[in-house]
């Protein structure tokens, strides 16, 4: 990159391209824009929306006598002289409006000189403006200006002079039009210059009825003897004989090239780089003109469809980010051909695309487009040598159900596609009322449990654990608890699923160890060595995470528990994962009693408990339930549990059929509401005092 180019973060990302990054796909033509912007011979400038410079090539060095870097971030006005940046300003307002703007500046150099420039402009994406600077003569200089230029001009493969009489005849062409046009300059005297111009693109100005006024400059289309369109910019004038206009003189400048830049950059700010769909600002503005569209028409419909790749990481991670872009690439082009040609299918990011379906009668018209989707998805993707299957999910909103907000109508498909994702994958949900009505029922669950995490909504309960021996509490079993201002005490079971989607479950799984620890601190003083143990369940995620080791630890010396009388449960089902079986390495260094929980329920075998490196047992109630047919499985877990010296608890004890059986297979310790519900640690305090059998 030349010294004197800059490349802010803030520039759009297809101006810094040109200006900074690597060249970008040349045109058909084989135009290499990054080229043009350095090369170009005349000051071309990039100011960004707040009105800085965000660009400059090295030719602003001879307009402001100063390198081209260190205009970057300069107020652009501060580059004016003070009498034009009104003008300036007025200018670039009009541009960004849309409207291709050519106005005379002064500038202010860095000298403290005044430099007269002519300014062409054109917006950018995001409120940029480009801005073309060609220098005008000083005044002393004028007399000999046209010879000058008429040298230039002559020599120069862009540009050419031409003479029409008052009926737009060619009356002179300068020889520079062989090198833009391709034609000799005989061959175009006497022909109207207009029977150049491309079928259907704006006539050029002229006095055969194809304009008034001709001062300023407007750019045209042409043909070029070969077939190609040229882009040239017109400055005409009329030549005036005995007081009446007699025609006109103008010069033709080649702009193709710094039109295809700027076609590039607006195509780039609105489409995916990946696949060529329209990004996210494309479709929001399609969205807001089909929404217009269907305002005029009563009783039209529009639907979105938002289409998520179920589990595209693993793609990624399985077969690296090539193979997916290729996948992705592939899904874009199915996604075209279950649509019809007035629709539009865009790329919001990542794998996530959306599908707008204009015009449509019902709900049902929108239903047969996912099922094509799917059906369109479901084929394999031969990546070779790979063969490699995906799914989505869909979510659909129809405009009926958002009215004229359009917000709305994307949060509704939002939370269809979150629904479908629930639901299984690989499916689609269309938006209804009671739909809409569940959300909100979850929003407010998920708004009031942050209070509640924040604040003091979180309680404990203590379940008993007795040994089938004795009849005593030898442990309780920590129990969240949320009391909910308006629904009463919650159990886990029916938040916990919010927290985890959320993230707050980390939160709350610190807080109940944190809680149940305290607690059992407050036993080990009151009751010595009779101090129950007190058993928390602790989620894989909070094991995983980088200190869940150490926060036991923390916790553990901050609250004086001792560390035997902590039973950490695990459920069965991640255990095996060697990252797991570390951590409970650590978490049994520290003295603290690992218990397998759920045991049971993942197709364990007997044999399974060989290789988990716990200190007890917790059977599954589902496991006490099946034994009531078939006592063997049961059986078989109590003895080798013992031959291995490890105790079992069973839980979800509710009979005293139930209860019979544990004390006849042998087993070690039971839990449930045949021996006693959870209750609050004052309720536990005292059943402990009273060291009755329950």
């Amino acid at each position: 990159m030349p010294a004197d180019i800059a490349r802010p973060e803030r520039l759009p990302s297809g101006v810094t391209a040109q200006t900074g990054g690597a060249p970008v796909e040349c045109a058909p033509e084989g135009l290499d824009y990054r080229g043009v912007f350095l090369s170009d011979p005349n000051a071309v400038i990039a100011v960004d929306a707040w009105g800085r410079v965000a660009a400059a090539n090295p030719a602003c060095r001879h307009l402001w006598h100063a390198p081209a870097v260190s205009l970057i971030e300069a107020p652009f006005l501060s580059l004016i002289w003070p009498e034009d940046r009104t003008r300036a300003q007025e200018a670039i307002d009009a541009a960004r409006a849309g409207a291709t703007q050519e106005v005379s500046l002064a500038l202010a150099r860095r000298d403290g000189q005044r430099q007269d420039a002519t300014v062409r402009l054109a917006a950018l994406p995001e409120g940029c403006t480009l801005l073309y600077l060609v220098p005008e003569p000083a005044a002393g200089a004028a007399h000999a200006a046209g010879e000058i230029l008429r040298h230039v001009v002559d020599g120069s493969a862009a540009l050419f002079f031409y003479h029409q009489d008052a009926e737009g005849v060619l009356e002179y062409v300068s020889p520079g039009v062989s090198r833009v046009l391709g034609y000799a300059p005989d061959e175009l005297v006497g022909t109207p210059l207009c029977r150049l111009a491309d079928a259907g693109q704006p006539e050029i100005p002229g006095r055969d009825g194809m304009g008034g006024d001709h001062d300023g400059a407007r750019v045209s289309c042409f043909r070029h003897r070969s077939g190609r369109t040229v882009f040239l910019e017109l400055i005409e004038s009329p030549v005036r004989r005995e007081g009446a206009e007699a025609g006109v003189q103008g010069l033709a400048r080649d702009v193709t090239r710094q039109k295809r830049l700027e076609e590039q950059l607006a195509h780039e700010a609105l489409h995916d780089p990946l696949t060529g769909l329209p990004n996210r600002a494309l479709f929001l503005d399609r969205l807001q003109h089909t929404a217009r569209a269907a305002t005029r028409e009563p009783g039209a419909l529009f639907a979105l469809l938002l289409v998520d790749v179920d589990d595209f990481k693993r793609v990624n991670d399985q077969m690296g980010h090539e193979l997916g872009d290729r996948v992705l690439i592939d899904i874009a082009a199915r996604l075209q051909r279950c649509v019809r040609p007035g629709d539009t299918v865009c790329r919001l990011g990542g794998d996530e695309f959306t599908v707008l379906l204009h015009s449509i009668h019902d709900p049902g018209d929108v239903t047969r487009v996912a099922d094509r989707i799917r059906a369109e998805l479901v084929s394999p993707f031969r990546l070779s040598p790979h063969e490699l299957f995906v799914s989505t999910s869909i979510g659909i909103a129809v405009s009926s159900t958002a009215g004229n907000d359009l917000g709305e109508l994307m949060r509704q498909a939002d939370t269809a596609l979150y629904r479908a994702k629930e639901g299984g994958k690989a499916r689609y949900e269309l938006f209804d009322r009671e739909m809409h009505e569940s959300t909100l029922a979850r929003l407010q669950l998920e708004s009031d449990l942050r209070t509640a995490v924040r604040g003091d909504g979180l309680t404990l309960q203590y379940q008993p654990v007795i040994s089938v021996e004795t009849g005593h509490i030898t442990s309780f079993e920590a129990l969240v608890r949320w009391r909910h201002p308006e629904r009463g005490t919650l159990s886990a079971g029916q938040f916990v699923p919010v927290a985890e989607d959320t993230g707050l479950v980390a939160a709350i799984d610190r807080w109940v160890l944190r809680e149940a620890c305290r607690q059992l601190y407050a036993w080990q003083r009151q009751f010595g060595d009779r101090s129950p143990r007190v058993s928390v369940n602790v989620s894989v995620r909070e094991l995983l995470s980088p200190d869940g080791v150490e926060n036991v630890r923390r916790v553990l010396a901050e609250t004086g528990a001792k560390p035997s009388l902590l039973r950490l449960e695990v459920s069965e089902a991640v255990l095996g994962d060697p990252r797991v079986e570390e951590v409970l390495r650590g978490l049994r260094a520290l003295g603290v009693v690992v218990q397998v929980d759920q045991y049971g329920t993942v197709g364990s075998t007997p044999g399974s408990l060989w290789r988990l490196e716990v200190d007890a047992v917790k059977v599954h109630r589902s496991v006490l339930a099946q034994s009531a047919a078939d006592p063997e499985v049961l059986r078989a877990i109590v003895s080798l549990a013992h031959a291995l010296n490890l105790p079992v608890v069973a839980s979800g004890v509710e009979t005293e059929e139930q209860m019979g059986s544990l004390r006849d297979l042998g087993c070690d310790f039971v839990q449930g509401f045949f021996v006693g519900g959870p209750v609050d640690a004052e309720e536990a305090r005292r059943m402990v005092t009273a060291g009755q059998p329950l």
